[in-house]
């Protein structure tokens, strides 16, 4: 996998999680210096099959109508995967947990790590994401992680654009996770914004050093 660092090793770690096959350039150099204007150390990578981390070429196309009905084996890998990768960038980088912020498919990542894998995650923030519910704009071979969310005991911040087709999706993130704040921006859509950078950033940054204070 291919990473880069910004910022103090010394402050809080924050791990951008991109979506889809998207590059880790998707979180610009300007959003990552407005959290490291805020304190916060931050980590960004690519997950497979994206950027400059491993591509697996010889993957045959899965069955996505198999897939619908929740039949995975066509599926070269799963989120559970993408999830372990991610997890296993912390190891080589020797971080014990983090404060995971996902975007679109990050953010379904950056909650499966949060259920499998608790102890790592800090703080969660999910951006344009979903629970996985079919009801509310899902990608159906994910599967449905409602009720694992609800049983989650982190501090989350769900982030979405009122001009996100899919914004129930982040709705029901938001009543699905315990005590999680809930962030909407008017004319925002499944993106990251120039003009509200230093916003989502202040959110994300008030979220952090909030985690980070003694109980």
């Amino acid at each position: 996998m291919t990473y880069e660092s910004f910022g103090d090793p010394a402050d809080p770690p924050v791990l951008l999680i991109m979506g889809g096959n998207a590059q880790m350039i998707h979180w610009p150099a300007g959003f990552c210096s407005e959290l490291i204007a805020r304190g916060l150390h931050v980590i960004r990578f690519d997950n497979r099959d994206a950027g400059r981390s491993t591509h697996f070429r010889d993957a045959a196309e899965p069955d996505f109508l198999a897939a619908y009905a929740g039949d995975f084996s066509s599926v070269s890998y799963t989120l559970a995967d993408m999830a372990d990768d991610t997890v296993g960038l912390l190891d080589v980088l020797g971080i014990g947990s983090a404060h995971l912020v996902g975007q679109s498919m990050g953010g379904m990542i950056a909650q499966a790590i949060a259920i499998e894998h608790p102890a790592r995650v800090r703080s969660l923030t999910s951006i344009s994401s979903n629970t996985g519910d079919p009801t509310v704009g899902q990608v159906p071979a994910y599967g449905d992680r409602t009720e694992k969310l609800r049983q989650l005991r982190v501090p989350t911040l769900v982030m979405h654009g009122a001009a996100d087709p899919s914004i129930e999706g982040g709705r029901a993130t938001a009543a699905a996770i315990p005590d999680s704040k809930l962030v909407i921006f008017e004319g925002m859509g499944h993106n990251l914004p120039r003009e509200l950078w230093s916003t989502i950033a202040g959110h994300i940054a008030e979220l952090v050093h909030s985690a980070e204070k003694p109980t």
